[in-house]
């Protein structure tokens, strides 16, 4: 199964155009949900990158501690790093200031790591550009043993604020 999104291979990752919206996550939650099977969560070994080549720009695969809550950036595509302020592969999210506990999405990671449920949210960014964009993600959880969450998928895509003038937009 290999999805394309063209418009979105031509144009900067970090901006989902108006017509867009809600593909990204749309597309991130389709692709996971085609992995379940009998009702058991996919792996990370379930997974092909090759699947979604146009959908990578916006992914983020974390790590989930349990004890503390904590999640580790595994990989961060070019449209989160983007927005996010730099690469944050390795990092956990407990030491980066702005999504550290009790960020929204920090909280939508343990929620959905304890839940074994996917979310999908629209909220202000929690990046260093957050008074420009808002964020809509899907996090999805990952379970080598079919149950219990160990890892989380993060599609992402940033809006611009309703109020912003897009001249007032940074260049990502």
């Amino acid at each position: 199964m290999r999805l394309q999104l063209q418009v979105m291979s031509r144009n900067t990752p970090t901006q989902v155009p108006p017509s867009l919206r809600g593909y990204v996550v749309a597309e991130g939650y389709r692709y996971w949900a085609s992995k379940l099977q009998a009702g058991r969560l996919p792996g990370r070994r379930d997974l092909d990158p090759l699947d979604i080549p146009d959908l990578l720009p916006q992914v983020a695969l974390l790590d989930v501690q349990r004890v503390p809550w904590d999640f580790r950036f595994r990989l961060v595509g070019t449209g989160v790093v983007a927005h996010l302020g730099g690469d944050l592969t390795g990092q956990w999210m407990s030491g980066v200031g702005y999504l550290c506990e009790p960020s929204g999405l920090f909280e939508t990671c343990r929620q959905v790591a304890s839940l074994a449920a996917p979310r999908r949210n629209r909220r202000p960014s929690d990046g260093p550009l957050q008074q420009y964009f808002d964020a809509e993600d899907m996090v999805l959880p990952l379970a080598a043993d079919g149950e219990t969450p160990d890892m989380l998928l993060l599609f992402a895509e940033y809006v611009p604020k309703a109020n912003v003038h897009p001249e007032a937009l940074p260049p990502c």
